[in-house]
């Protein structure tokens, strides 16, 4: 009886392995689309017919919306939405850290909504504490949070979740983490995030390329731009940097010139995991690269090397492996300064 229960627990066990390695693959296989969309092709040709099709419904959507067949609504506060356009990560979740943090310098109380991908949508809607685990809120929210400490609400319906932190826990201003195309939630502001090493790619609409929106969509926005390196767009820009590793164990903090060791793994589960890897490299790093896919739940065994070399993830990821740290784990923040001209306009937009 012993045997057969043994057997099962070991298939079991070769069962989640196959499919933690082929979400791997899938990611690997999703950063080459990523990187096929940056530029027009016989192929991506081939794909519009398919992406005018997708027009016409997000054309009929927000039609809808316009002429009220569709309702929206939103609390008697401003609601800020920080999203994109563009398919794949960008720097949203630094920016919108950025701004809760900086609204409460002025005065504010912010508090955050998000849609909670990667966790578990059975426990939604949800407020991220302390005690949130990252597999149910999913790691943005959890990143938010630790960052900010201001109430982060999980769930599908953002409406539902802003009005309960208009209510319930008095917040006199409400930014969606992502929701660009949630037009049920009416909005005041909008942020459209460009990350400035792709810029729009090839300009199309999916499936022939990256663009959830056609790039008129951004036109009454405020374009922000992560880092330069763009030269097909206009908006004001905003830049990440690393300056310290944080142990994740004890919390050792280390300024990044300073950390001793030159051969490092790197492990990236985010949207754009090239830029992390090239960071590092700016600062002298050997790098060995890691890609999970985004959203990634780690396993203890993802992140054993067999080697004495650290291990540095980024804030996002760290979120999720917590709960198995050791001394060689490191996490690698990033510090964001922006551009006067965007705390000038949200100054000019809550004058009134």
């Amino acid at each position: 009886m012993g045997n057969i229960q043994g057997f099962i627990c070991n298939l079991r066990q070769r069962k989640e392995i196959f499919k933690r390695r082929r979400r791997v693959a899938v990611t690997l296989d999703q950063h080459k689309i990523l990187r096929f969309w940056q530029k027009r092709n016989w192929l991506t040709l081939l794909l519009v017919p398919v992406s005018l099709f997708f027009y016409l419904v997000i054309f009929i959507r927000r039609l809808f919306y316009k002429i009220h067949l569709l309702k929206s609504d939103k609390p008697p506060v401003p609601v800020i939405v920080v999203g994109n356009i563009y398919i794949g990560g960008t720097g949203k979740t630094p920016f919108v850290i950025w701004l809760c943090n900086w609204l409460k310098s002025r005065g504010y109380k912010p508090g955050v909504v998000s849609r909670g991908y990667g966790g578990d949508s059975s426990k939604h809607p949800l407020l991220v504490t302390e005690k949130t685990l990252s597999q149910d809120s999913g790691d943005e929210p959890q990143e938010i949070f630790q960052a900010t400490n201001v109430p982060v609400m999980v769930g599908r319906d953002r409406l539902a979740n802003a009005f309960e932190l208009y209510s319930k826990y008095k917040c006199n201003i409400i930014i969606s983490d992502d929701g660009l195309q949630h037009y049920r939630l009416a909005r005041d502001y909008e942020f459209t995030i460009f990350d400035g090493s792709r810029g729009k790619g090839n300009g199309l609409l999916f499936p022939a390329g990256p663009l959830r929106e056609p790039m008129s969509r951004a036109v009454p926005t405020k374009v922000v731009i992560n880092g330069d390196n763009c030269h097909d767009l206009n908006g004001d820009h905003f830049y990440l940097r690393l300056t310290n590793l944080i142990n994740l164990l004890n919390g050792e903090v280390v300024d990044i010139h300073e950390f001793t060791k030159d051969k490092i793994h790197a492990v990236a589960g985010i949207g754009n995991p090239q830029r992390f890897f090239n960071d590092l490299r700016a600062f002298g790093f050997d790098v060995i690269p890691h890609i999970f896919p985004d959203h990634y739940d780690y396993s203890e065994e993802n992140l054993e090397f067999n080697d004495d070399i650290p291990v540095i993830m980024t804030g996002k990821d760290s979120v999720k492996c917590r709960k198995f740290a050791n001394r060689k784990m490191w996490i690698a923040p990033v510090s964001i300064t922006v551009d006067s001209e965007i705390e000038s306009d949200i100054d000019d937009f809550l004058k009134y």
